[in-house]
């Protein structure tokens, strides 16, 4: 074992004799910056979170639609046209008055404004919001334009009613 030892302890002596000559050693090498870029990828991913909870939010919204406050059911649509309802004078009512008379259709309901969907059009009647099929007065209401109520009394008679009249 002393073989060993002994060849062991002139390998180190050699070493040393050996050592480089005034060199400095080599350092390593550092990672560089990346140009500043490093701060752009979180904040396009936030900004991209944030675009998109945006548009979700403007979507849901959408599908909500307020109801009518008159007790009915009806909804108005989002999208409505509403056409303001004409001021009308006051007439003298007459003693002879068409529906007093038996088998004659009702009055008129008074168009007093309309707000207009393609899917679902809702037309103000005497106060009261109807829709396509539902009643007014004596009458069913039929159709309903941007500008315009169509009813049909009971007897199969039409009446248009129009804004501005």
């Amino acid at each position: 074992m002393s073989l060993i030892n002994d060849a062991l302890k002139r390998a180190q002596e050699s070493q040393k004799k050996n050592s480089p000559s005034g060199i400095a050693p080599l350092r390593p090498v550092e990672g560089g910056s990346h140009g500043g870029i490093g701060w752009m990828i979180p904040a396009a991913a936030i900004l991209f979170l944030a675009t998109a909870g945006i548009f979700i939010a403007l979507a849901l919204h959408k599908n909500k639609t307020p109801a009518v406050a008159t007790g009915q059911k009806n909804s108005a649509p989002q999208s409505a046209v509403v056409a303001p309802a004409p001021v009308a004078s006051v007439q003298p009512v007459s003693n002879t008055n068409a529906s007093s008379s038996p088998g004659a259709s009702p009055d008129l309901p008074k168009l007093q404004g309309i707000m207009y969907d393609a899917t679902r059009p809702v037309a103000i009647l005497d106060g009261q919001s109807v829709s396509v099929g539902d009643r007014a007065g004596g009458f069913h209401v039929k159709e309903i334009t941007k500008t315009t109520v169509t009813l049909e009394a009971d007897d199969g008679s039409q009446k248009q009613l129009e804004l501005g009249q």
